[in-house]
């Protein structure tokens, strides 16, 4: 019997929870789009997609800070009238205030 090292068991759990997780988030959404995503989030992503199903990572679309670039994809994918008038929509967002 081969004994595994406690930091090859802790890299074997993550690497399987990132898959199920991964996973599931795509099994509920058919598409995941990021937009303005922080500058560490591309190569992050780019080391977890080989732990990713061909649907997930299929389903992951990632734009950058370009306003007519995410414009575009926020778009075709939301209403108008959902999308926050910061967002080139119509919709005005509540705003709760604690007191």
């Amino acid at each position: 019997m081969i004994r595994q090292s406690h930091s090859d068991l802790v890299r074997k759990t993550v690497r399987e929870n990132i898959h199920v997780t991964l996973n599931l988030i795509c099994h509920f959404m058919s598409d995941l789009n990021i937009f303005a995503a922080p500058s560490i989030f591309e190569p992050v992503l780019s080391l977890m997609r080989p732990l990713m199903t061909a649907s997930t990572r299929e389903a992951f679309t990632t734009v950058g800070y370009d306003r007519e670039e995410w414009k575009r994809y926020i778009d075709v994918d939301i209403d108008v009238e959902n999308l926050p008038v910061r967002y080139g929509g119509t919709k005005q967002q509540k705003i709760n205030k604690l007191n």
